[in-house]
């Protein structure tokens, strides 16, 4: 899975079913960016949402964003976009 942000790069998103009946959605070059949903469509939502604040409280810190990981390296992956930026 992929998102885009206005003005960004793609980012790989993981989305995989989670032990416990939820699925787990997750981005490999944002250390720490995982979020979950009762649904695979919910995960996708939430994380586009995750990535959003994450990407942002970088900015406001002043650190920079770290670059996505070439498409190669996920096993699954699709676009996935959002009004942001």
């Amino acid at each position: 899975m992929t998102y885009q942000r206005k003005g960004r790069n793609m980012r790989q998103v993981l989305v995989y079913p989670g032990e416990d009946g939820y699925w787990v959605a997750e981005v490999p070059s944002l250390p720490g960016c995982i979020s979950q949903g009762t649904t695979r469509a919910e995960a996708l939502v939430n994380i586009k949402e995750a990535i959003e604040v994450y990407i942002e409280a970088l900015e406001e810190d002043g650190l920079p964003v770290p670059e996505d990981y070439p498409p190669h390296t996920a096993q699954h992956h699709s676009a996935v976009r959002t009004h942001g930026g």
